[in-house]
């Protein structure tokens, strides 16, 4: 979490566009342009917004995510009935390599506690786990929350190393409001770039710290 209140973000931004006094980009305009740059940044890199719960699971394999959660990014553990007690920790899985070598796996004995957790990216606000749950056991879990729109006195929801890419996304369209003059157009696809690049750039390295799992089905 970040300790930027939003007002500094829109203040720099109006320096660089050479307008202090808010005459061409005021402050709400801006502020919309901030909140707009937020979401995007969920879109690219959804860990930013990540928050641990512990949620109860549902009767069967299917499991979907609360409602304002978008994408899941983790299962930790088993965290019994009471959901405070920790428990087995939960691997993840390929579920095609569930499929072939347990075909009849969602429908084997539902348990409390689960041993593995499988995921596609195409199906973002669902999982799967085996063995099926029972609809007992808590698990917790790691969720990207979308971001709500914040007031200009607020806490910029995100970590402040990336305060410069949300700047860079204001510019952007700021740029873009008036692309009369080339230069403006110009501008805007390059305040663009650098906020895209700032979130892929960290993106493509915590890929490469963390390479996908794999390994053969395990009971």
């Amino acid at each position: 979490m970040g300790t930027i209140v939003a007002e500094t973000l829109i203040n720099k931004a109006q320096i660089q566009l050479h307008d202090q006094t808010g005459t061409r980009f005021d402050t709400d305009e801006l502020l919309g342009w901030l909140n707009d740059g937020l979401s995007e940044s969920a879109n690219l890199k959804p860990d930013l917004f990540a928050q641990d719960e512990v949620v109860t699971l549902a009767a069967g394999s299917r499991q979907e995510l609360a409602a304002g959660r978008f994408q899941l990014v983790d299962v930790v553990r088993n965290m019994g009935s009471d959901g405070a007690t920790p428990g087995r920790a939960i691997t993840r899985q390929e579920r095609a390599l569930f499929d072939s070598a347990r075909p009849d796996w969602p429908s084997e004995t539902q348990t409390e506690a689960v041993k593995h957790w499988m995921y596609d990216i195409r199906d973002p606000k669902g999982f799967y786990v085996y063995p099926p749950a029972d609809g007992v056991g808590q698990i917790e879990i790691v969720n990207a929350v979308a971001p709500s729109a914040i007031e200009e006195d607020a806490v910029v929801p995100i970590d402040d190393i990336l305060a410069p890419a949300l700047i860079d996304y204001m510019l952007s369209r700021a740029y873009a409001k008036d692309t009369d003059a080339a230069a403006n157009g110009e501008q805007a696809m390059l305040h663009l770039q650098r906020f895209v690049t700032a979130l892929q750039g960290r993106e493509a390295q915590e890929q490469a710290d963390n390479p996908a799992p794999r390994g053969r089905v395990r009971r």
